[in-house]
Order: C-alpha cells, then structure tokens, then sequence
C-alpha cells in the first residue's frame, strides 16, 4: 500500500459500511462520508465488461441497461446525461473505462486524451450544473467482469481550489470510494467463505494502518519477501485487484479490524 492508509475516519466508515444490509443505504452513507471533504455530490457505476476491446467505452455503453448505478447529482442532469447517452462522450467515464487504477481531477489536462468531439458539450452541460470541478476514480471488480467508477463532484469555484482540495482529501475519496465499492460488490455477488490464514490477517491488519512491507516484516519479524508472499496470497483469496483493494475488502468482509 505504501504511503496509502485508512485513517481512523475512514476505519469508521469502514465498519459502518459493513453494517449495511442495502447498497443504497451504502450509498447513501458514502455519499455523507464525501461531503466531509469537500465534495457536494457523487455518481458510482458498474457495467459489464468486453475485454475483446478494453480501449472503447462503446462497447461498455452498449450495456447501459445491465448497469448498477448510484448518484446524488442533479436529478435533471442525470436524467439528460442517461437519455441522451452523454457516456459515450464523457472524457472521465472514458477515463474509468479504459483506466485501471489511479484517480484524476477534472482540471487535469491527460482529460483530453479521452474526449471527443461532442466532450466539449457534455463538459458545458455539467458545468451549467455545478459539476465543473472534481475528480474520478476507475473501480473494477476483482474478476474484470465489470468496469467502472465514481465521479465526485467538488463543491469549488476554481481550478486554484480544486487543486487544493484534491492534495488534501484526494487520496481519503478515493479509499472511501474503495471501501464502498468493495462493500457493494459483496452485496452485488455475495462471496463464497473467504479463509485466510493468521499471518495473513496480521500483514493485511498492519497494511491497513500504513505500514510499509519493510515495517511489517520488522514488526511480525519476518522477512520482507515472506510479508510480500502473505499479501499476495490474501490479494488472491480475496478477489482483489491490488493490495489497497484487498484491505478494503478484508474491512468490509469483517476479516480484519483495527
């Protein structure tokens, strides 16, 4: 996880959202959980995958019906942007399709590798809405069935601003975005019994508070390659995509606590 950790805030949603017996009540929490840093509204989407063309959201768009979907923006612009099929054109859903792992700022000019010609529109209607500034996080499930991510929408004025507010609470939307994914997709397909093994418990536990391979290894005393080797194991056992996925998982499951 590196220099990545759930604070103590985030610990706390974590076993909240484990509580949840509905994803909108999930949501509905998330959503609350994100105006703590700033963010006004929120969009979560799910669609299933084509992996024969990863590169084009078409091909992800096609399945809109089959979407799983939560949003907290403007009833008036989620209706416009679902009939009139803004997806297609979307530079940060595009961005969520076809990108794994990392967040972006709306501000951030790579936006423009993933527009088209119509983006330029669909980035004017979000912004008559309030929606100019924010940040998307891409979210996969841990298989690659499905593809998706959230959009949150900043409750800022400028690019100034916005640049702030990302450098302070950037990384805790992102991980409360994990951890909601990760409670939603347990609620979407129910797991089968998850087994891990005590050490990796103890390495995924240690993780979880920030602690790098090398402090683990220092504090369980084992070596760093055998701390790598228990991660790996418990990535895998989880259906997870990379370690930070893993501990939201684990949270979520109950497998671990802090």
């Amino acid at each position: 996880m590196a220099s990545r950790f759930f604070n103590n805030r985030l610990l706390d949603f974590a076993e909240s959202q484990s509580t949840m017996t509905a994803p909108e009540a999930a949501f509905t929490l998330l959503d609350t959980e994100l105006k703590s840093f700033g963010a006004k509204s929120a969009v979560y989407a799910m669609l299933p995958s084509n992996d024969t063309a990863p590169s084009e959201i078409e091909t992800n768009a096609d399945n809109l019906a089959q979407a799983h979907a939560f949003f907290s923006y403007p009833t008036e612009y989620a209706g416009a942007y679902m009939v009139d099929e803004l997806i297609y054109h979307d530079p940060f859903a595009r961005f969520c399709a076809t990108t794994e792992g990392g967040a972006m700022g709306w501000h951030d000019p790579r936006a423009a590798q993933y527009s088209t010609e119509q983006s330029r529109d669909v980035l004017s209607l979000a912004a008559d809405f309030g929606l100019q500034y924010g940040m998307s996080v891409p979210l996969r499930d841990g298989s690659g069935a499905s593809v998706g991510g959230i959009g949150v929408a900043l409750d800022l004025k400028s690019e100034r601003d916005a640049e702030e507010a990302l450098r302070a609470h950037g990384l805790d939307i992102e991980l409360a975005a994990l951890l909601f994914h990760a409670r939603f997709h347990d609620e979407l397909s129910p797991q089968d019994v998850i087994s891990l093994s005590s050490r990796e418990i103890e390495c995924l536990k240690w993780a979880s508070v920030g602690l790098l391979t090398k402090e683990i290894a220092f504090r369980l005393s084992l070596s760093d390659k055998t701390v790598e080797f228990h991660l790996r194991n418990a990535t895998k056992r989880l259906n997870a995509r990379n370690r930070t996925h893993a501990v939201a998982r684990a949270l979520v499951y109950g497998l671990i606590s802090v």
